[in-house]
């Protein structure tokens, strides 16, 4: 008894802590407290006296009184804190009858089975066989209550256990859950499948002063804006009179609408958050049946969980979201101030190289004519440079403020990448570049904007030149297809590394190997490059054999929609 007693108080001990809900921790600890005024008194002044063989405190019929306790904190219990629940009383009931006739049966055969098996060995006291087949009724307590438990709501309620099953599985799932939307269709898929509904359509959105914009929605209603109704649930569950078993809980003010729309009935997402608002509405069921208390029971608890997952997963959101504009916005500081800095160094160092030829070549000082030419090459290369970086930055500035205007006309290619070869040639020859270029032998006409593509062009071959520091060799070819013309420059530099690829068309962006290579530059003329061929309609793609060289290809449309001499605004 007292083993039975020990192992009772630690079933007790481990319900009350996995219990969730605080009403489930009272119902435990008034069970508990009947329990203990009720056996420990009966045990310790009767019981265990007898079996040490010592005299009783109490009779045993004083000592029986104790157990009025154990009726007595059930009934507090159940009045308490369920409310009188009779589907719980009976199911409880029908379960410890069964258990207690199984306990009982099972104490009993174990007595009789244990008693003829030491007896034949070895004469045992009658005590000891009423401890053991104690223990053993004790042992089976617990598995034999879990099964009683499953066969009772198996077998007389099903629906209650079903409905219960759906909320824990939902809540479950919900945690699990990556985004609203998800979450929203898992809702709708549990509901119909535990109460078949012929229409049905959920939305949640924010709420804000201009009005509700909606954020997650499923399903549809004939001929209704769902949106409209974000602003209207709140409080209690709107239904039609006559689509329920039961009228508490229940506004039945909204029926004329309920007709018109029609819908049984429109369920409010009770969230937490003034800004968040939400519903679901149900038709009618495909029973034809009416909503009955369990199933408007199962569809506000599941709206609950719906509402409080949508919380989280909206919290995180903007949390996320918060994280990553702050990173984006430290990024695009650091690359400002990098631009800046880079733009400055970009200036300074041509700038000082041409006031310096300039007070060299002004001085008279220079006497011989071929060195004086070669001073002027140099002048008018860092030159160049000025005017290249400067026009890329001024033509950033327009793309960024989506003035950057395009004029088309009808251009012969060859002479147009030739144009771009012989703005660089001084510098390709002076870093002793090889350079070569191949064309198709028919002549190939676009329509483009001369200046821009010539412009892309450049950008590419000055690229090719900067992240070529050994070998030196570039090759541009003109390449015309049934559909498309390309004009692709390959250099043998330091290429792209993997992963760096899909960036080095955004603003500002240069890879790690680029910057170690050559830290001139400001990270804008492939951005430039690509906003010219949207512009064309066309494509910029790189491919990469990192570390043995790079090929860059912009791509034309053969059947160039522009007419000749249109201004594109991009």
């Amino acid at each position: 008894m007292i083993i039975m007693l020990l192992l009772s108080v630690y079933h007790f001990v481990l319900a009350y802590r996995r219990a969730g809900l605080e009403e489930h921790k009272a119902q435990i600890k008034w069970v508990f407290l009947g329990l203990v005024f009720g056996l420990i008194p009966f045990i310790f002044l009767y019981q265990l006296p007898a079996v040490l063989n010592l005299r009783p405190l109490l009779a045993e019929e004083s000592s029986s009184v104790f157990f009025l306790f154990i009726p007595l904190a059930f009934a507090l219990s159940i009045l308490r804190f369920r409310f009188l629940d009779v589907e719980v009383v009976i199911n409880r009931s029908l379960v410890y009858s069964l258990l207690t006739i199984f306990t009982v049966s099972l104490y009993l055969f174990s007595v009789r089975v244990l008693h003829d098996l030491f007896s034949v060995v070895f004469a045992v006291r009658e005590t000891y066989v009423s401890l053991g087949s104690a223990l053993i009724a004790a042992l089976a307590f617990n598995p034999a209550r879990q099964k009683f438990q499953g066969f009772i709501d198996k077998s007389f309620f099903r629906q209650s256990t079903d409905y219960k099953k759906a909320v824990l599985q939902f809540s479950q799932s919900s945690r699990k859950a990556v985004s609203g939307q998800a979450l929203i269709v898992d809702f709708a898929g549990w509901v119909g499948n535990f109460i078949p509904i012929q229409r049905m359509a959920i939305m949640a959105g924010e709420v804000r002063p201009e009005g509700h914009r909606p954020l997650y929605a499923w399903g549809s209603w004939a001929g209704e804006d769902l949106a409209t109704f974000l602003g209207r649930p709140s409080g209690r569950l709107w239904a039609r009179r006559g689509a329920t078993r039961t009228e508490e809980e229940i506004d039945f003010s909204r029926e004329e609408l309920l007709s018109r729309i029609p819908a049984e009935i429109v369920l409010p997402l009770p969230f937490q958050s003034p800004s968040l608002a939400g519903f679901a509405m149900f038709g009618e069921k495909k029973s034809g049946q009416k909503y009955s208390g369990d199933d408007l029971d199962l569809l506000s608890t599941l709206a609950g969980e719906l509402a409080l997952s949508l919380e989280t997963l909206k919290l995180q959101e903007e949390v996320i979201y918060e994280r990553a504009s702050k990173e984006k916005l430290d990024e695009l500081n650091r690359l400002k101030t990098e631009f800046i800095s880079t733009v400055s160094h970009e200036l300074r160092t041509p700038l000082s190289s041409i006031e310096g030829l300039a007070e060299l070549l002004q001085g008279g000082r220079i006497k011989d004519r071929a060195k004086r030419e070669e001073l002027l090459g140099l002048l008018a290369s860092e030159s160049g440079r000025v005017s290249r970086l400067i026009h890329n930055i001024l033509d950033y500035g327009k793309i960024e403020r989506q003035t950057k205007a395009y004029h088309f006309e009808r251009t012969e290619l060859r002479p147009l990448v030739e144009e771009a070869v012989n703005v660089l040639r001084p510098r390709i020859e002076e870093a002793g570049f090889r350079l070569k270029l191949t064309f198709p032998q028919d002549a190939v006409f676009l329509a483009v904007d001369r200046d821009a593509v010539k412009q892309a062009l450049i950008n590419l071959i000055d690229n090719a030149m900067k992240y070529s520091p050994e070998d030196k060799e570039i090759e541009i070819q003109v390449a015309a297809g049934p559909g498309e013309v390309e004009i692709e420059v390959n250099d043998r530099g330091i290429g792209i590394a993997p992963g760096h690829a899909d960036r080095i068309f955004d603003k500002f962006y240069r890879a790690p190997e680029a910057v170690r290579v050559n830290p001139k530059g400001v990270g804008l003329g492939l951005k430039i490059v690509k906003h010219i061929m949207d512009a064309h309609h066309g494509a910029v793609r790189a491919e990469s054999r990192a570390p043995r060289g790079s090929t860059f290809r912009i791509i034309f449309p053969k059947e160039n929609t522009h007419e000749e001499n249109p201004a594109h605004r991009g």
